[in-house]
């Protein structure tokens, strides 16, 4: 793909929009709950038929403790995160890798229930999740559950970083509209990142910008290495009898290099697109779904899934996918409540 046609891509981004209700990422959202404790967790597990592994890819488990009064809102989480896979061949395994790491901790305060601030362990705002796949299109680069058998058209969450750093949010949200900021602290880099939302009944639209600027020499804050990314994203459905049409599409942008005048390669007009579209049709507790992964560096990537739901928390299905070069196929279980 044209790099000269990215702007024509975003643009075609924009004016595509169907209409959908949409769920909330009770993992890395900003909100607020009316119960006092609640206790949320998203998990994947898979078969790839292709490679005959068995993964544990993710699990997030999130408790939330939420006050409030006339005025005011408080809201004190965790959250703790693993994956289990025994299959890179460049590690000596003498157990079963298993691992369970803190991945967020701390809190967010509400002033008239709609200006926020929160300090916390994983601050930067991070791609968007919605999707009706199996299996989502983004990945932790450094969790071998997830990379071990992945497609070269799955990308990293976040720009260089495999769990976002601690720091802080700031903004404004109400029941339709978010406007955000985060700031993170890794070393000797601060990475940023804005979030837009726009969300009603029947469609949403997310912007996020995320930057990153890593100082490789502490002594020449001149000599960096540069990442900055765009993400915009629409979706929504439209309801026939007893059937939702529902569609997701979604542009990414990034780019980046190092400033060292040696070997200069950062050019703010020169970087990697990747786009991605999803349709899907829900009837009763069955989601059948298309994904095409559009890229300038790989070819396209084309996915479906089957799912079936069990009472809201739980739901069992299959993906296959094709690039024509490749091709996977996944059996898998994804929880989220």
């Amino acid at each position: 793909m044209n790099r000269k046609y990215a702007g024509l891509i975003l643009l075609a981004v924009m004016v595509y929009c169907v209409s959908r209700t949409f769920s909330i990422d009770y993992i890395s959202d900003d909100y607020f709950e009316t119960n006092t404790f609640d206790i949320h967790s998203y998990g994947l597990a898979t078969f790839g038929v292709h490679s005959n592994t068995f993964q544990l890819r993710d699990m997030y488990v999130r408790g939330n403790y939420d006050l409030s009064d006339d005025i005011n809102e408080l809201q004190i989480f965790a959250t703790i995160y693993g994956y289990k896979d025994t299959h890179d061949p460049n590690i000596n395994y003498t157990y079963d890798l298993g691992n369970l790491n803190l991945y967020d901790y701390g809190s967010e305060y509400r002033l008239f229930k709609e200006f926020f601030i929160s300090f916390r362990g994983a601050a930067l705002y991070q791609f968007n999740t919605e999707t009706y796949m199996l299996l989502p299109a983004y990945i932790n680069s450094n969790n071998t559950a997830e990379t071990y058998d992945s497609p070269q058209q799955y990308i990293n969450n976040a720009i260089n970083y495999v769990i976002p750093p601690p720091g802080i949010r700031v903004g404004y949200m109400d029941q339709n509209f978010e406007l955000g900021y985060s700031q993170g602290d890794f070393r000797h880099d601060i990475p940023i990142a804005f979030l837009g939302k726009v969300t009603f009944d029947n469609f949403y639209i997310r912007a996020l910008f995320q930057h990153s600027e890593i100082i490789t020499n502490w002594f020449d804050p001149g000599l960096t290495n540069i990442a900055t990314c765009s993400q915009l994203s629409f979706g929504g459905n439209y309801r026939i009898g007893e059937f939702l049409l529902c569609g997701i599409i979604e542009g990414v942008y990034w780019g980046g290099g190092t400033t060292n005048p040696s070997d200069q390669t950062y050019n703010p007009l020169s970087g990697n697109i990747w786009v991605r579209l999803e349709e899907a049709i829900t009837w009763h507790e069955f989601t059948l779904a298309f994904r095409e992964l559009v890229m300038n560096y790989a070819p396209t990537l084309y996915e479906v899934s089957l799912k079936k739901e069990f009472f809201d928390v739980d739901s069992f299905g299959i993906l296959i996918g094709s690039d024509g070069i490749y091709t996977r196929f996944y059996i898998g279980d994804e929880i989220y409540f």
